[in-house]
């Protein structure tokens, strides 16, 4: 994200990157045909950032004034303790930590210790991409309509299961959570 604030920074990298990748590529997949440039690339990412490329900063800082004025911080999670890259559930987990544990070092105060933790649970249990639905419902259709339950970014429909008391338990016991909505 920095190289963003820093064009001539942002081509080399792409430019490294290009060189490091496009053998491989080429030699694994010999009609493979790439034609960008790394000034193009670069051109085509500062102006999709250019709505917020201001707000790019290091974190920490603007956290730690907040914490020194004994300011709330909120950090959440969207995906449940059984995608965590180290707790979750493998292979289906993703490529980070969503655990309460790692809340702060993901956000920027690697020291932060979450004084309270607070979960919130559907009635329901959904899940996108690949793996397992324990709780998996025969007829999903109408219900995910009802609930709206599709992929954020793509749009793919959610796989709808019944509520999974095992796994919030799970979840509630590695988040150490201190209420559960």
């Amino acid at each position: 994200m920095g190289w963003l604030k820093q064009p001539e920074v942002l081509v080399e990298r792409i430019q490294f990157m290009l060189d490091w990748k496009l053998p491989q590529l080429r030699a694994l997949y010999p009609t493979f045909k790439f034609e960008q440039t790394a000034q193009e690339m670069a051109d085509w990412l500062l102006e999709v950032s250019a709505p917020w490329r201001d707000s790019i900063c290091n974190v920490t800082l603007p956290l730690k004034a907040l914490q020194a004025e004994s300011k709330t911080l909120l950090f959440e999670a969207q995906l449940g303790a059984g995608r965590d890259l180290v707790y979750g559930e493998y292979p289906w987990t993703t490529s980070s930590n969503c655990v309460s544990m790692y809340a702060g070092i993901g956000g920027g105060l690697p020291a932060l210790r979450p004084e309270r933790v607070i979960a919130v649970a559907k009635a329901f249990s959904s899940s996108v991409g690949t793996g397992t639905l324990i709780t998996a419902m025969e007829e999903q259709d109408a219900f995910r309509e009802l609930a709206g339950e599709f992929g954020a970014t793509t749009g793919r429909p959610r796989d709808m299961g019944y509520f999974d008391a095992v796994a919030t338990k799970n979840g509630v016991e590695l988040q150490a959570q201190q209420k559960l909505h």
